[in-house]
């Protein structure tokens, strides 16, 4: 019973903190003193799912603001659990479907859309993410082989869920029988502020959601989600307004916590 007792106090605790960090987004500080924060996903998943976890290979999300150092550390990543003997298979949304394209349009403000308009193509986009019989996501578990998708729906619920309703958001993703619970979702937080200064210094075009009022709308929904999420997906939470090789060492920590011993 003791045991018990201390997982839900130490649960109720992470709740608090989370709120309490919340409290301070508006002023765009990142998670200065803590290095890593999780919220824990229900155990069990379907039968599918379970005989993928059979085989090993695991569905990996690294999520962010953009400017936040997801593709860097998804290489980063990737290297190291090959190097560790891990088969690896790197990803992203939106895909290269003609979906994807369609939302890389809407993004780039090239075709205007409505919010409701770009979830539905991303959710569209992420069905087919999953079932694509050549390299889709469930291809490549199937086959051992782990995966690293850059985004996920979390971004979904963040992104679009601040320009149209969240909860049908919600609902077309994580209702969805073919869109699979990842094992792990790593959230690399970022000021809105540090975001947009390592964009200005890396990108020559910025798209729909690049701008300071989006980035912190959207980092104060990332949260809310992950606190609706509680319990059911597994999500680490990693301060990345540190150096480089100090967030790699953390998320790699974090990865091998799912892996069987390497």
């Amino acid at each position: 019973m003791a045991r018990v007792s201390a997982s839900v106090t130490r649960r109720a605790s992470l709740r608090a903190e989370t709120e309490r960090s919340e409290d301070r987004l508006p002023e765009g500080k990142a998670f200065a003193s803590a290095r890593r924060r999780w919220y824990n996903g229900a155990a069990g998943a379907g039968p599918a799912q379970e005989e993928i976890r059979a085989m090993d290979a695991k569905f990996i999300v690294i999520e962010g603001l953009d400017g936040s150092g997801k593709s860097t550390h998804i290489k980063e990543l990737a290297r190291r659990m090959r190097a560790a003997g891990r088969r690896v298979h790197e990803t992203a949304e939106p895909t290269a479907s003609a979906t994807g394209g369609l939302i890389r349009d809407a993004l780039s403000g090239l075709t205007p859309r409505s919010g409701a308009e770009i979830a539905a193509l991303f959710m569209a986009d992420r069905v087919a993410h999953n079932s694509n019989p050549v390299n889709g996501i469930a291809k490549m578990l199937a086959d051992g082989i782990d995966v690293i998708s850059d985004r996920y729906y979390y971004s979904s619920l963040a992104y679009q869920g601040t320009v149209t309703d969240p909860e049908w958001v919600y609902a077309i993703n994580v209702n969805c029988p073919e869109i699979r619970k990842p094992d792990l979702c790593i959230f690399l937080d970022l000021s809105e502020e540090a975001c947009l200064y390592r964009m200005e210094r890396g990108r020559v075009s910025r798209e729909i959601y690049e701008n300071a009022d989006s980035l912190l709308a959207t980092r104060k929904r990332y949260f809310a989600v992950f606190r609706q999420l509680e319990g059911r997906d597994k999500v680490c939470i990693i301060n990345a307004d540190r150096p480089k090789e100090e967030v790699a060492d953390d998320i790699f920590a974090e990865v091998k916590r799912i892996l069987p011993p390497l």
